[in-house]
């Protein structure tokens, strides 16, 4: 999918319905960067409780944890990165600080 493509569905799909959404997966680097760009991303997902991230870099991975901390209804997140995480345990303290 190109970068237009899913600017245009993030913009008219997923940020149209982002109080109805309690799933996501994210897969193409256009997605970390364009839901990283957005602010706020807590008041987007508000009811989010599953996120499933597959391709992620690890680079992504630590900007993006910083804002999951705001998703109260988060229960379930499956993580696979496509480079080697170097300081894997400052990875895992902040996964389990997630509420």
């Amino acid at each position: 999918m190109s970068k237009s493509t899913f600017q245009e569905y993030y913009k008219f799909i997923l940020l149209s319905d982002k109080y109805r959404i309690k799933s996501l997966r994210l897969s193409n680097p256009f997605a970390f960067d364009s839901i990283l760009s957005s602010t706020n991303i807590q008041l987007k997902f508000i009811q989010l409780e599953t996120l499933i991230l597959n391709n992620i870099d690890s680079k992504s991975l630590e900007n993006l944890l910083n804002h999951l901390t705001f998703l109260s209804s988060l229960a379930s997140l499956s993580i696979i990165c496509m480079d080697k995480v170097d300081h894997l345990n400052d990875f895992y303290l902040q996964i389990f600080r997630l509420p």
